[in-house]
């Protein structure tokens, strides 16, 4: 670094509030080890510049590894090159390695370009990861960022999870993302640079009274501010509120959802009876919950960005109402995917056909199989297990079949033609009438696996027997298990 001693100390000591910031922050993570790789995104602004200053002083003290990121969007023309040529510049004479990239896909009228730069943005970001084996990526948002973020959210009705503001802290791909100088004031770093004669980028957008977010900061915050001198403070306050609230709110659902959800290709449900029991508030948090999960699993896999398909507000109240409609109505929510009421549960799909049978795709689809001659079957997530002694039937998931039965029968899907005789009773009724008066969901009938002889279905697994399986105690039987989930029976 080009400075001499005594600027130097003079610099560290105008960092002296950033740097302890930056500090606390890398303690907390366990990331102040010769082992950590910590990658600092460089915009060439003031904040990531301050930042990148920061972790080159801390660098000294840790002697961890530390590296950068710049992302050239293009969008501003000649001024973002000369951005691109001055973190070039700057990281060469602090000798950290950089990783450039020039984006040339993104045009200042696109619709949506802000999200659409924030994707190419953290996807370039990732790829600077793991050149670089990084563990950590660090990101200079600050207290008036958060601000910002806090007031657009209110604004535009985003709930109590919106003001929550700019998280600290969370995960990208295999690293921490972290915002050092989340808890700084704009002010404090511009005090560090400036009084230490450090050059920066200046972004002449940010002065453009045409973006919502300017309007605000230019126009509506200096205004609050001279009305309510500490309201940033308060702000950070209510956050923080907000945030253990949510804290509290989010272990309830993951409980909730982890117990009386299925989000598995290819079913995707919740149980109607618990959740219905539960305030409107952890409802909707539920069913919140519930879709951005369905989402992952069925769209966002094809797509990394996600607010075009987050659940509305009144998508979500439309999922409250779902749960007191009858059983088979069906609704269309934010983001394609459709919602249907059975009994007993909600299930949901990206195909409007909701009884679509994709039974060929499913890792449930399996060969028929002579249950005679394998001790273990295995099905989907489940074993079906030949048992040596008796235990407790009870029908659905232990059932004795004769000897003589076991020698002929096979496990396989069901057929259109299968017929059963209901437990205790002597007249056949067909296997879909039976399913039927089982209260068996449309979306599982062609999944539930059965043990048949030709046509004659003997046991509907997880469902019930037929009464050609009767036994008494002069009957030779074999005992089967099911070992593992069935869909159908959370």
């Amino acid at each position: 670094m080009t400075l001499n001693k005594n600027i130097r100390d003079i610099t560290i000591e105008n960092f002296s509030l950033l740097n302890k910031a930056l500090d606390d922050c890398l303690s907390k993570h366990n990331l102040t080890y010769e082992k950590n790789s910590i990658c600092i995104a460089v915009s060439g602004g003031a904040d990531s510049v301050a930042l990148l200053y920061s972790a080159y002083f801390l660098k000294e003290k840790y002697n961890f590894q530390l590296y950068a990121v710049h992302v050239e969007h293009g969008i501003r023309k000649q001024e973002s090159m000369d951005d691109a040529f001055f973190v070039e510049n700057l990281c060469k004479k602090l000798k950290i390695p950089l990783h450039i990239e020039h984006v040339k896909n993104l045009n200042k009228n696109d619709k949506g370009l802000e999200n659409k730069a924030r994707e190419v943005r953290y996807n370039i970001f990732k790829k600077a990861l793991k050149r670089f084996n990084a563990n950590a990526l660090l990101i200079s948002h600050h207290a008036d960022d958060n601000v910002e973020t806090f007031l657009m959210n209110l604004f535009r009705g985003a709930g109590t999870t919106g003001l929550i503001g700019i998280k600290d802290t969370r995960t990208l791909d295999n690293a921490v993302l972290l915002r050092p100088f989340i808890s700084i004031n704009k002010s404090d770093i511009l005090f560090a640079l400036d009084n230490s004669n450090i050059l920066y980028r200046i972004d002449k957008t940010n002065f453009e009274d045409i973006y919502t977010r300017n309007k605000l900061r230019l126009n509506i915050i200096p205004q609050i501010a001279q009305i309510y001198p500490s309201f940033a403070k308060a702000i950070k306050k209510t956050s923080e509120i907000i945030q253990t609230d949510e804290d509290f709110f989010n272990s309830v659902v993951n409980n909730f959802i982890k117990r009386y959800t299925y989000i598995k290709y290819p079913f995707y449900y919740i149980k109607i009876k618990p959740l219905i029991s539960l305030h409107k508030s952890i409802v909707l948090r539920v069913l919140r919950s519930f879709d951005n999960n369905c989402k992952i699993k069925m769209i966002l896999n094809k797509t990394s960005s996600y607010d075009e398909y987050a659940l509305s507000y009144d998508s979500s109240i439309m999922l409250y109402n779902l749960l007191y409609s009858p059983a088979g109505t069906q609704v269309e929510v934010t983001g394609g995917l459709f919602y249907r009421k059975t009994n007993e549960y909600i299930h949901c799909t990206a195909d409007n056909n909701i009884h679509k049978n994709i039974v060929e795709n499913s890792d449930l689809n399996f060969k028929p199989t002579q249950i005679f001659n394998n001790d273990i079957i295995n099905w989907g997530t489940c074993k079906i297990n030949k048992l040596s002694n008796n235990i407790c039937i009870d029908g659905k998931l232990v059932q004795s079949i004769p000897n003589h039965l076991v020698q002929q029968a096979i496990v396989r899907k069901k057929e259109q033609a299968d017929t059963i005789k209901p437990f205790g009773m002597t007249g056949k009724m067909s296997l879909k009438k039976y399913l039927i008066n089982k209260k068996i969901d449309l979306e599982f009938r062609d999944y539930i696996p059965i043990v048949a002889i030709d046509n004659n279905v003997l046991w509907v697994i997880g469902v019930g027997a037929s009464n050609d399986v009767k036994t008494d105690n002069s009957t030779q039987n074999t005992t089967f298990k099911v070992n593992g989930h069935l869909p159908w029976l959370i």
